[in-house]
């Protein structure tokens, strides 16, 4: 069927209409150019778009006012013609856009465009099929799939159809939101108000939702193109603000430290080494943007792809992969860990001893996946460095971390109401988890604070660890773990220890568990090395049996159980070898712990011999833990002499409640090894014990 509209026509129209229709009367004209355009973006091929773009630019260029008038319509029906496959079509697309954004009526195009950016769409449309299936057919594809042989080979090309279809609808997205934040680059600085916060709300809320639907869709390069455009725009809207001059110090010299101010008063101080004053409404742009950065980080960090597809940079198979399946990252995974913590350790905590020599360890994994993202450090260094910029302090930081949320319960009336925009600094929040983000990078690019692990990281980790929604979030876990070490290590140390017990003791609970539980092999490591850092430092003896003591008699985590009897070790050896008068070179320490710290294995074996394999499974960590321990007790002279161990009627509770019950299951599970219900694992781990147990039964002979 030939097209009753040809090029030539479409031409003929949009350049007859600009001559002959009324200056006053530039809807009319908006209206042929929009049919037009819109006729053509479906029926003409790439090169006649092309040429009808090209006469449009023409047109405008001859009359300015018409320009001016309609170029609030043309952001709009423009943008199709960004995906266009035709290079020089997408060209001339573009330059139109740009030409409405620098001579259309600014708040005009401003509103446009912002509209455009709403409506920006990441996600493939669902077709009429698709809807269809959505409906219903559940039992139809259940009963083709029970009667299919190739299911296999028809899903292959089906999920790289797949594919195909979302990397062209991200490329076109893409292209619209980078012409769309170009115009809005355009028009920002264009318009003339009062009140330019106002618009600047308005803008970074606008902005803050396109990134959010971004980064549910894209690849992490892909939302790393995004987030730097958008870091570009900030850039470009942050207002003058004067910057406190750089005082130059002594080598080793700390910088004074500002006290701890209100929002305002934080902000106010930018002009306190400037004769210039800061107005309220620069303080408001300002308060505004620091507020959007926080928020963009937040989301940035817990919500990006780790990985999409196998184009992704990310998507690289780790040396250990094939050995440890549980390092293979899920498709769906999301959360960017910057590894501050892991940094930390490696620089300052254990520099040149953070790395065990002879092999690729879980923990080398894990640096070698963050050394493939120095891009993502990039950016959180470039976002912490616009926050400096416009004012932000780690006091207020550190204020915001610190502070307990209180969540109202907003009704249905309210939830209706529009919000008015604010009116002072005072008045905008930041992203409570994007400070988190925002201090720790500080803290790496500033090495001098005052702060101390209580009370400041105590309430930080309260509220992130124990109290926030987010406790389980890689990159808070890092974050909160990088602050903890920092206090210890270059801050105020453990800073005015809790009178309360039971303050000290859940604030290394925090932690512990963070060791038991965490995914990365590091976050786990370090949490528990900052349990034993911190529990070591603490002056009293007494406070650290009772950590030991209430670890061993209610922890959950049988591998956090076995860690502290390592530190129960540790803290004999230390104060035998020293000669001391503490309080675990004495018999009090296991007189204090024995019960729980040799229970009776004849309670926790009396199940089932199904049960009872479970159970060896999940407190095996402890059990030879504990056996070694007692290896150690009876070997030590030092421990003989101070601790009494081989005190009689202490090792005959031992041997009856512990040692001779254990050897017997350990006996029993050798005996039907493979078979049963003994599932054939840990065949290696029996042995270990069984050998640690015979060590124990020749060493008690020797003794007597």
């Amino acid at each position: 069927m030939e097209r009753m509209v040809t090029i030539e026509k479409a031409i003929v129209a949009i350049k007859t209409a600009a001559e002959e229709i009324p200056a006053g009367d530039f809807l009319s004209y908006s209206t042929i150019l929009d049919v037009h355009l819109s006729f053509a973006h479906e029926f003409f091929s790439p090169d006649e778009q092309h040429q009808l773009l090209e006469a449009l630019t023409g047109i405008l260029s001859t009359h300015e006012d018409l320009a001016r008038d309609i170029s609030w319509d043309l952001v709009s029906v423009l943008l199709p013609f960004l995906e266009s496959p035709s290079p020089t079509t997408l060209q001339t697309a573009e330059t139109l856009i740009t030409s409405a954004a620098t001579k259309g009526n600014p708040r005009e195009v401003f509103i446009k465009v912002l509209e455009s950016l709403s409506s920006l769409s990441w996600a493939p449309q669902p077709t009429s099929e698709d809807e269809h299936d959505e409906d219903g057919d559940e039992d139809e594809h259940e009963d083709k799939a029970a009667h299919s042989g190739d299911e296999g080979e028809d899903e292959i090309p089906e999920k790289e159809e797949k594919r195909e279809e979302d990397k062209l609808v991200h490329k076109h997205s893409l292209k619209k939101f980078h012409a769309l934040l170009s115009a809005l680059s355009i028009v920002h600085p264009r318009i003339a108000a009062k009140f330019p916060s106002r618009f600047l709300s308005t803008e970074l809320t606008t902005l803050l939702g396109v990134f959010m639907k971004s980064v549910q869709w894209l690849e992490r390069e892909e939302v790393d193109g995004v987030l730097r455009a958008v870091l570009e725009f900030v850039e470009l809207a942050k207002p003058e603000l004067p910057q406190p001059k750089k005082q130059s110090l002594a080598k080793g010299e700390k910088p004074p430290l500002p006290p701890r101010v209100s929002t305002a008063e934080n902000l106010a101080t930018l002009s306190s080494t400037q004769t210039e004053e800061v107005s309220p409404e620069a303080l408001l742009q300002a308060r505004l943007l620091q507020s959007f950065l926080s928020h963009i980080l937040e989301i940035y960090l817990l919500r990006t792809r780790t990985r999409f597809n196998g184009s992704s940079a990310d998507f690289s198979e780790t040396p250990h992969e094939h050995d440890h399946p549980h390092l293979a990252e899920d498709p769906e995974e999301r959360g960017l860990v910057v590894g501050w913590a892991g940094t930390y350790d490696e620089e300052v905590v254990r520099k040149e001893k953070s790395k065990v020599p002879g092999g690729q360890t879980l923990i080398d994994d894990e640096r070698a996946v963050r050394a493939g993202r120095r891009d993502v450090k990039q950016i959180v260094e470039d976002i912490a460095s616009l926050c400096e910029e416009l004012g932000l302090k780690a006091d207020e930081l550190l204020k915001v971390c610190e502070t307990v949320e209180e969540h109202e319960h907003a009704n249905e009336e309210s939830e209706n109401v529009d919000v008015p925009a604010p009116s002072s600094a005072d008045e905008v929040p930041l992203s409570k988890v994007g400070s988190l983000f925002l201090l720790a990078e500080h803290f790496t690019r500033v090495p001098m604070s005052s702060i101390n692990i209580f009370p400041d990281h105590e309430k930080v980790s309260r509220n992130f660890l124990v109290l926030a929604s987010v406790h389980t979030q890689p990159p808070v876990v890092d974050a909160v773990l990088f602050l903890g070490a920092f206090a210890l290590y270059q801050g105020g140390g453990l800073g005015e220890i809790p009178g309360e017990l039971e303050d000290f003791l859940m604030y290394l609970q925090t932690f512990a568990a963070i060791s038991a539980t965490a995914t990365s092999p590091q976050a786990r490591f370090l949490a528990h090395h900052h349990v034993t850092t911190v529990l070591k430092k603490h002056p009293d003896e007494a406070v650290r049996l009772a950590y030991i003591k209430d670890t061993l008699e209610h922890c959950p985590f049988e591998s956090l159980k076995e860690r502290v009897v390592v530190i129960l070790k540790d803290e004999i050896m230390h104060a035998t070898m020293e000669s001391s008068n503490s309080i675990f070179s004495t018999p009090v320490v296991l007189e204090e712990l024995s019960s729980v710290l040799f229970p009776d294995v004849g309670d926790l074996f009396s199940g089932s011999d199904q049960q009872n394999w479970s159970a060896f499974k999940n407190h095996y960590p402890r059990l030879v833990a504990t056996v070694n321990f007692y290896y150690f007790l009876l070997k030590s002279p030092a421990a003989q002499s101070h601790l009494g161990s081989w005190n009689k009627e202490h090792a005959e509770r031992v041997e009856t409640r512990f040692l001779q019950p254990l050897a017997k299951v350990v006996g029993g599970f050798k005996s039907r090894r493979g078979v049963g219900d003994t599932d054939g694992s840990m065949e290696f781990e029996l042995d270990i014990l069984a050998e640690v147990l015979e060590r124990v039964d020749d060493t008690k002979k020797a003794i007597q």
